[in-house]
This record gives structure tokens, C-alpha cells and sequence, in this order.
């Protein structure tokens, strides 16, 4: 009994069916990648639309260019499908997503790090400061930890953030010849 018998649909509207859906996954995992974290590391969702693309359309090829039974045709798209999905997964989408965050600054990262006063930071009050990273050089807000005024050109040391902004203080000259220097 074929699958036109049985469901009133031939193999090859459900192969169009899949391949079109797998379009519609993939569209939506790509669009909504940055407002909904929809193709972050963990989500399958991506490799899930490839498949279904790969599935549909090694189907349509096995059943109508290759004159395979629809067995056959379900078989190769299977094993097409699967094998797509996987090399997509692991060897493109996971390697993209890696690369996205290899220039991303984390504030973390930046405390005991050594940074020049670019804005001089007067008392209580909000200064500028510019520091080195893989990303390239980068300025922040920042304010000094104990109240002191810093004049801009001098070389500070970050202790911590406060949201967007940088605490600093000072570091005397006997303190400056790290690897951290900006």
C-alpha cells in the first residue's frame, strides 16, 4: 500500500510540504537569531530547519530524478538529511556563533586591567577612560573609588563596575611597567 493510498497524498506534495516548512524554520531561526536568541549555541532550531530543507529536497530528488521507491527515497533523504544537519551544526553553526563573540568586550574581564584617563574624572563627579582590548581600543565612562580627582593622560587601574561605569584609581609610578599599560 503506497502513502497516495493511504493519506489521499503522494509522496512527493509531502516532500514539497517538508522543504517548504524546513524554509519557513530556517527564515524565522535567522531573523529572530538577535531579538529572541532563537540560534543561540543550544538551540537546535536551525539544525532542525536544515534537515527538513535537505529531507524535502533529497526526497523529491530520489523519488523524480533518480526513479527510487518511495521506500528508497525516504531511506536517502534520512541519511542526507541527518548527515547535513550534523556537519551544518557542528561544523558551521556552532563555529559562527564562536566567532560572534570572540571580539565581545565583558566588563569582568576588564577589572585589575590598566587604562589611561581620557577625560579627566573630577571628584564624585563622571570622567573618561580608554583601554585596550582584542576588540581594539575602547573608552568607557568612568569615577574614581576614593572621591580623588584623576587628570586626564594618567594611568588608572580598574576595580570594579558599576553598570556602564568603570571605578578607578590611580596607580602611583612605581606601578606602571605591567603588560597591562594601555
Amino acid at each position: 500500500m503506497s502513502l497516495q493510498e493511504l493519506l489521499g497524498i503522494d509522496l512527493n506534495t509531502v516532500y514539497w510540504m517538508i522543504l517548504g516548512f524546513g524554509f519557513v524554520v530556517l527564515f524565522f531561526a535567522f531573523i529572530f537569531d538577535g531579538l529572541l536568541g532563537f540560534g543561540d549555541d543550544g538551540s537546535m532550531v536551525p539544525a532542525a530547519g536544515v534537515f527538513m530543507g535537505l529531507f524535502g529536497s533529497s526526497g523529491i530528488v530520489g523519488l523524480n530524478l533518480l526513479d527510487l521507491t518511495e521506500v528508497a527515497s525516504i531511506f536517502l533523504g534520512g541519511v542526507i538529511s541527518t548527515g547535513g544537519a550534523v556537519f551544518f551544526y557542528f561544523g558551521l553553526w556552532k563555529w559562527l556563533k564562536q566567532q560572534e563573540n570572540t571580539l565581545e568586550d565583558r566588563r569582568e574581564d576588564l577589572i585589575g586591567k590598566l587604562a589611561e584617563v581620557t577625560l579627566t574624572i573630577n571628584g564624585d563627579s563622571l570622567g573618561q577612560i580608554t583601554y585596550s582590548t582584542d576588540s581594539g581600543r575602547t573608552s568607557a565612562p568612568a569615577r574614581s573609588a576614593n572621591g580623588a580627582s584623576i587628570r586626564q593622560g594618567e594611568t588608572v587601574k580598574v576595580l570594579r563596575t558599576a553598570g556602564t561605569t568603570f571605578i578607578v584609581e590611580s596607580v602611583n609610578d612605581g606601578e606602571k611597567g605591567g603588560n597591562d599599560a594601555p
